[in-house]
C-alpha cells in the first residue's frame, strides 16, 4: 500500500508540474521561477522522483530468527539498512511539510493572479480536519489494542502467559 501512495504520489506531482509549466507558459501576468512558489515547486518535484528512487533502491532487510526486520540491536552499529530507513522517512516528512506549503501558497497566487476569491482558508481548515480525523483513527488503533477482556470478566495482563513463581520461590530464598 506504501508503494503505491508513493507512485501515485509521484504521478499525480509530475502531472500537476506539467499542466502548472503549461500554465505558466500561457499566462502573459507571470513568468517561469520568478516567484518562490515556482523555487519550491522544483525541490518538491526533485524530492518526489528522489524518493520513488529512493524507494525502490533499499537495502535487502537482516532475517532475524522471527524473519522480522528489528533493526540493528548492537550499540553504535549502523546499517545500510538502517541509513536508507532514515534517509527514506525524514525526507517523506520534509515532502509533507513541502507539499502543505506548497499548496497554500498556489492557492494565494492563483487567486492573486486571476483575480478568485483566495481558498486558502478552506484548504487550511481541511487539513486540520484530516489531522484531527487522523488522530482519532490512531487514537482508536491504540485503545483497541489494549489487553481484552476474558470471558470470566478479569482483565488479561500483557504478561499473563509469564509463570513468575519460579523466580519467587528465588527471591524468598535471599
Amino acid at each position: 500500500m506504501h508503494v503505491l501512495a508513493n507512485i501515485a504520489c509521484f504521478l499525480l506531482t509530475l502531472v500537476c508540474f506539467i499542466v502548472v509549466i503549461v500554465a505558466v507558459e500561457n499566462n502573459p501576468n507571470t513568468d517561469h521561477f520568478s516567484r518562490s512558489h515556482h523555487y519550491v515547486g522544483i525541490v518538491l518535484m526533485m524530492f518526489v522522483t528522489g524518493q520513488i528512487m529512493n524507494g525502490f533502491m533499499r537495502p535487502p532487510v537482516k532475517k532475524e530468527a522471527l524473519g522480522a526486520y528489528h533493526g540493528n540491536q548492537e550499540e553504535g552499529s549502523w546499517s545500510a539498512r538502517d541509513s536508507w530507513h532514515f534517509v527514506h522517512k525524514y525526507s517523506g516528512v520534509t515532502l509533507l511539510i513541502l507539499s502543505l506549503y506548497q499548496v497554500s501558497s498556489g492557492l494565494h497566487l492563483y487567486s492573486k493572479l486571476f483575480g478568485s476569491k483566495s481558498l486558502v482558508k478552506i484548504y487550511w481548515g481541511t487539513v486540520f480536519t484530516c489531522l484531527i480525523f487522523v488522530l482519532a483513527i490512531k487514537l482508536g488503533i491504540i485503545f483497541d489494542s489494549r489487553p481484552k477482556s476474558t470471558f470470566d470478566g478479569n482483565k488479561q495482563h500483557p504478561f499473563s502467559d509469564v509463570d513468575f513463581s519460579s523466580n519467587a520461590d528465588e527471591l524468598n530464598s535471599l
